[in-house]
């Protein structure tokens, strides 16, 4: 797509919260991206370290970027829709705060999401910074709504094209706004974690599709500011997925498959393998989120009410072609209970995923 008086405006999203170490490079390199015309839009979640002095030492000059500072750290997902309710453009684009990107990244995606009218969503190649090891080339989710990372932490092993994946990693997407607003914009009670699952869903639910950008490069540190979290971070990964699964599924799936979302969580909550350790902190984050849900289900109820009312036009069972299967679940375990001392965890999970996805791919020629 050539760029011109035509092309859309891009509002850049960026959430920080105490990213004093990584924000000047992110934002550097932001401002240096080959597209136009674009806004910036910091969201500070309260921040008590140095990041804001440093933004507006060093670009506050910059038309482009705007800071909004709130009085309190509301999270990454309801950040993102603070930044969405000030945002001018057609499409916006969240990146996190310890990301550095490509010149061309931007360009990539509008080439894509612009000249794809059944396309909802797009999401960069991630590249773990300062490595040639791959951070995700999208999200898929068990049909026990687990999610898994495509490509994280293992070289590149084929050469991606623009694809389909479930869901796209907010660490490094665009989502046309109106579609944004049309689902509900990110879940404000998620905070951290499942965020992008759970709205991709939803972009699924509505029919549109989530494709995976090569092009678009995005170099990621990951977790910079979750990883201090601890239990914390667990906790609302557990909760999370939970009420991702009890929102998005059909009624019928709801009741026979959300027992086995909490005892998959439980199951990777209790794990004392360093693999999981992101979400192994202790039993107890998962009986809390459970705890959570249920004293919170009239709430969540009401969310569901409306994806299954104003949003869904898409039905389970074709949503459950680009999910991971049942076989793969039990690949999976298989690794702690036999292969753990054989093969590279990452490398062998990556294969799985990448297994499942071509076994449904050729079922789907074979049905032509």
């Amino acid at each position: 797509m050539k760029e011109n008086m035509q092309s859309p405006l891009v509002s850049i999203i960026v959430v920080n919260y105490n990213g004093e170490k990584y924000i000047q490079k992110c934002i550097a390199s932001l401002l240096k991206t080959e597209y136009s015309p674009f806004e910036l839009i910091v969201v500070d979640n309260n921040s008590t370290d140095k990041s804001i002095e440093i933004i507006t030492e060093k670009f506050g000059k910059d038309r482009r970027l705007r800071i909004i500072r709130n009085t309190k750290n509301v999270g990454f997902a309801e950040g993102n829709n603070i930044g969405c309710r000030y945002s001018r453009g057609k499409y916006l684009a969240f990146i996190n705060n310890d990301t550095e990107v490509d010149p061309n990244w931007l360009k990539e995606l509008i080439n894509v999401i612009e000249n794809n009218s059944d396309v909802g969503a797009c999401q960069s190649k991630l590249v773990l910074m300062g490595t040639h090891l791959l951070d995700g080339t999208g999200d898929f989710i068990t049909v026990h709504g687990i999610a898994f990372i495509r490509g994280h932490n293992v070289a590149e092993t084929r050469e991606h094209q623009i694809e389909q994946i479930f869901s796209p990693r907010a660490a490094a997407m665009i989502i046309n706004k109106r579609i944004f607003e049309k689902i509900g914009e990110f879940d404000s009670d998620y905070f951290a974690g499942y965020e992008d699952v759970d709205l991709g869903w939803r972009i699924r639910l509505l029919g549109k599709k989530v494709v995976f950008v090569p092009k678009s490069v995005v170099y990621h540190i990951g977790r910079a500011s979750t990883k201090k979290m601890g239990q914390i971070e667990a906790y609302h990964k557990h909760k999370n997925c939970i009420a991702t699964a009890i929102k998005n599924y059909n009624l019928r799936n709801l009741f026979f498959r959300l027992p086995f979302t909490i005892i998959y969580r439980f199951l990777l909550g209790i794990s004392p393998f360093k693999e999981t350790q992101v979400i192994s902190q202790s039993g107890f984050a998962v009986i809390k989120a459970i705890l959570w849900n249920i004293t919170n289900f009239r709430k969540i109820w009401k969310k569901r009410l409306f994806v299954q009312v104003n949003i869904r036009r898409v039905k389970d069972k074709d949503l459950e072609k680009l999910m991971l299967s049942k076989q793969f679940e039990i690949n999976f375990l298989r690794w702690f209970l036999l292969y753990r001392k054989k093969y590279h965890f990452w490398k062998y999970l990556n294969q799985l995923i990448e297994s499942d996805i071509n076994v449904k791919r050729i079922g789907k020629k074979n049905e032509k």
